[in-house]
């Protein structure tokens, strides 16, 4: 060997003790370092679209706020969604090949950890996900108010309730510390809360204040400081069994609609302005006030009644709109008349209501000329009126206390009206039930707390047309009538296993973007999501049939996959639904076997851009997918027959995942525009398969 040769070598050997040297060793003293070494950038995704290696895809933010870099390489035109209106991004869009875009997080000032997505959308109608979760600052308070709560309120003299809404970061409990003062609640867990605080009317002529707190368990305490108004100072008049008494806003005689149907007959009307009220005396005890007695008397402000009056028709005030007081043995503080301990026919223009325990029934027609702006229902309460409180236009929020049957179209257009809570809070369960429209263009409406444990049997369009609507948690069970929520402004929905659906249940939805259907639903009713702006749905292994028209015009769909559980797809189905449709189900239909997939009808006019086969589909019946503008498909890997014209030839690829090629129904399986994609290793297969055998590439599935 040469000297030259021997150099060389000494050489090499002294640059490989020297790479040696400088080689990241895992056994090495300095283990625990953070540096991140230098190397290539190694893709995560799929052919479309790849994240860098650096790219964190469910990155995590500190609740000062920050931000997140996310950077990848894709073919294809791009845009971003941001679906939580505390992120945004530097980049809505971009072209073919290296994309990246810094995504913002503003500070969560909130109590409890977010979560918002962020989602690249490819031009083939693919998306993909990225996940952003942001902490909360723990030296936080333990206690944040919401909803607009008055931690301050003031109540009227005649009694009234307010609601408490805030999130808690511990258990607590709640304390009054004066006696006239209640809560709906005596403690609770962490997370978002609510209770009402009751006042009873006050019987002095002075201003009253009270205390209630609410004790975390860490001992830290929040105050609200209730003050409640002086008696306005009602009269007390002696009322005779053959009379009644009122007094008038501009101490003038009121014109009687009605003079009979008392009890006896009319002998006297007159006004005493000295002594500031009418009397009306009639010749027998007064047992009754009838039907619009007192009709359109606009200036009526207070009325006494003498004890022996068991009845008053629900329309004997009608248009009595200045109406505070009922004083009778049979009224409850002075703002309401209740019979039989058990019946509330008459509510005057106070503006909140607590019903008293033990009334059973609201009349129809009650509140039709209220100006009552809260009203809490007793838990004795079983039954509210037909159009009870139809057009009522102060009605802001409603508290049930226990499972009751709303009528017919009674809370019909109440155009204030933002909050429902059912804060059912004992142990015996019930079915509470909404009839037909009873909550129905109440286009305030933005919150309903449903007591998650009870059935609610809601009837059609129950909350059709309540355009503020935007979230709502569902109870465990209950069934639901047809349009219950359409055209309403729900933008995400969790339909719980045991709801059961009816017709057109979310149709003309047009702000709903997100639905998830958990297990236990067996059906999706016809034209349930009909012109809905759908994005994503997720259909649990439970569905069985999937109605006529049920996600007719669904044109903002990213991604619909048909479960293994489904075994009936009716007529026109997915009719005008877009993006990636992916079957997994094995569909019985007339004339088809379980693993076949039928005839084209239920796709009439849809417009998926990907279709994906599921593995388990054996047959793939006549015309299924012919003449749909479908870009790409996939087919399972167990397909082993295609039937005549199941479809086009239009296609831009084609991913064929059986290592047996599928027999044709007609000859030779024809795809003059596709590029298709075989299993490594079977190309032979399908060259004697097709007569397009320059257009097929080797593929790893």
């Amino acid at each position: 060997m040469g000297k030259t040769m021997k150099k060389l070598l000494l050489l090499l050997a002294l640059v490989g003790m020297v790479t040696m040297g400088c080689t990241d060793n895992p056994s090495s003293d300095d283990q625990n370092s953070s540096t991140e070494q230098p190397g290539p950038d190694v893709p995560v995704g799929d052919e479309d679209l790849s994240f860098t290696h650096n790219t964190d895809t469910t990155p995590e933010i500190s609740h000062e706020g920050g931000t997140a870099r996310i950077s990848f390489t894709t073919s294809l035109s791009w845009s971003v969604s941001v679906y939580a209106d505390w992120l945004s991004v530097s980049e809505d869009e971009g072209e073919a090949g290296n994309g990246s875009f810094v995504i913002t997080a503003e500070a969560n000032t909130t109590t409890r950890e977010r979560k918002g997505v962020v989602a690249i959308k490819l031009s083939n109608n693919k998306s993909y996900e990225i996940t952003v979760t942001q902490s909360f600052n723990t030296d936080s308070d333990d206690i944040e108010f919401i909803n607009n709560t008055n931690t301050a309120p003031r109540m009227e003299y005649g009694g009234g309730t307010v609601q408490i809404s805030f999130i808690a970061k511990t258990d607590w409990t709640v304390t009054c510390y004066a006696d006239w003062l209640s809560t709906s609640e005596s403690s609770g867990k962490k997370g978002e809360n609510s209770f009402f605080i009751t006042a009873a009317s006050n019987p002095n002529d002075k201003e009253r204040s009270g205390v209630v707190a609410i004790k975390t368990s860490n001992n830290k305490s929040y105050e609200i400081k209730v003050t409640q108004d002086p008696n306005a100072g009602i009269m007390q008049l002696t009322v005779a069994a053959n009379e009644v008494l009122y007094t008038t806003i501009f101490d003038t005689q009121l014109n009687l609609y009605k003079e009979n149907g008392f009890g006896g007959n009319l002998i006297s009307h007159s006004y005493d302005t000295e002594k500031g009220y009418g009397s009306i005396r009639f010749d027998n005890y007064v047992t009754s006030i009838p039907s619009k007695a007192f009709k359109d008397c606009t200036t009526l402000e207070s009325i006494y009644l003498p004890e022996g009056v068991t009845y008053i028709a629900p329309d004997a005030f009608e248009g009595c709109t200045n109406l505070k007081y009922i004083i009778s043995p049979n009224s409850d503080n002075y703002t309401m008349f209740v019979y039989n301990n058990e019946i509330m026919v008459v509510a005057p223009a106070e503006t909140h209501f607590v019903i008293p325990e033990g009334v059973q029934t609201v009349e129809q027609g009650v509140f039709a000329n209220s100006k009552v702006e809260s009203i809490v229902f007793p838990k004795s309460m079983k039954s509210i009126g037909n159009y009870s409180f139809q057009n009522n236009k102060t009605l802001k929020s409603i508290v049930f206390n226990g499972p009751t049957r709303i009528g017919k179209s009674a809370f019909y257009e109440c155009s204030s009206l933002t909050s429902v809570t059912f804060a059912l809070t004992t142990t015996s369960m019930g079915t509470s039930v909404i009839e037909e429209m009873g909550f129905k263009n109440c286009t305030a409406l933005s919150s309903v707390i449903f007591f998650e444990d009870e059935f609610y049997s809601i009837g059609s369009q129950a909350f059709y047309g309540c355009t503020e609507l935007k979230r709502l948690q569902l109870p465990q069970s209950g069934a639901f009538g047809n349009c219950v929520f359409a055209y309403s402004g729900l933008t995400e929905l969790t339909i719980p296993g045991g709801i059961s659906l009816h017709s057109e249940c979310l149709s003309y939805c047009n702000k709903l973007k997100n639905v998830v259907i958990e297990a236990g639903v067996t059906e999706i009713p016809d034209c349930a999501f009909q012109y809905s702006s759908l994005q994503t749905i997720t259909l649990p292994n439970t569905i069985e049939t999937i109605g006529e028209k049920a996600f007719y015009g669904c044109s903002s769909l990213i991604s619909l996959t048909i479960p293994e559980s489904v075994t009936s797809l009716s007529y026109c189905a997915l009719s005008g639904a877009k993006g990636e449709l992916i079957i997994e189900s094995k569909i019985i239909e007339a004339n088809f076997s379980s693993t076949t997939i039928p005839v084209k009808t239920w796709l009439k006019d849809s417009r998926f851009s990907k279709l994906t086969i599921g593995d388990n589909i054996t047959k793939i019946g006549e015309y299924a997918f012919k003449d749909y503008e479908i870009d790409t498909i996939t087919i399972g890997s167990a397909v082993e027959y295609i039937g005549y014209n199941a479809f086009n030839e239009r296609y831009t690829s084609a991913y064929f995942k059986p290592t047996v090629a599928p027999i044709p129904a007609s000859g030779n399986f024809d795809l003059k525009i596709a590029t298709m994609y075989v299993p490594r290793g079977y190309l032979d297969a399908y060259k004697n398969w097709t007569n397009r055998a320059n257009e097929i590439v080797e593929y790893d599935f």
